[in-house]
């Protein structure tokens, strides 16, 4: 299957004898758009690291585009077109800027000489911590709604998936280094 999604991604005649029936092209251009998506966003969100803001409007809507579709396959309740856009600005907003601001990403406060005291914002993560309340009142809902509509479970999906993406371009990437090279 490999082979031939290779072979989708790279040819523009789907005429080849040596494939058994039509399905087996379907299948394989199918699989080919569904990693092509995915290295798209990721590559995009790669540019977004860079300081390559102008791709900004660009990664919000092709993620709030993701956003509807896994609520929609996974039933979110609450979770639409309507604020799909906002959601999408809350995990990109935690995706790009996740160290602790307290300790600038580092776990501990202190200097060299000094008392190095772990960070009580943090604990020791690292990782900035979300912030529920505000990313409620962002998308115009209390607190107790924003949680009664598992947001926060979602968000957590949503940056897994955003991981992955940026996974796949970086190896991507990687790769094509490696062809030039």
């Amino acid at each position: 299957m490999r082979e031939k999604i290779y072979r989708s991604l790279n040819t523009s005649d789907l005429s080849d004898e040596e494939w058994e029936n039509a399905a087996h092209v379907v299948a394989s251009l199918g699989a080919a758009q569904i990693n092509r998506k995915h290295l798209a966003l990721g590559a995009l969100i790669l540019h977004l690291r860079a300081g390559q803001t102008q791709f900004l409007p660009k990664v919000l809507s092709l993620l709030g585009l993701k956003i509807v579709s896994m609520a929609r396959r996974n039933a979110w309740s609450g979770v639409g077109r309507h604020n799909a856009h906002l959601i999408a600005q809350i995990a990109l907003d935690r995706f790009l800027d996740n160290l602790c601001g307290t300790c600038n990403g580092v776990g501990t406060i202190g200097e060299l000489g000094q008392v190095i005291v772990i960070c009580q914002d943090c604990n020791g993560s690292r990782k900035r911590t979300p912030d529920d309340l505000a990313a409620a009142q962002f998308m115009g809902i209390d607190l107790a709604l924003f949680r009664k509509m598992q947001m926060p479970e979602r968000l957590r999906e949503i940056l897994a998936m955003l991981e992955r993406m940026e996974g796949y371009a970086t190896g991507a990437t990687r790769e094509q280094a490696r062809e030039s090279a």
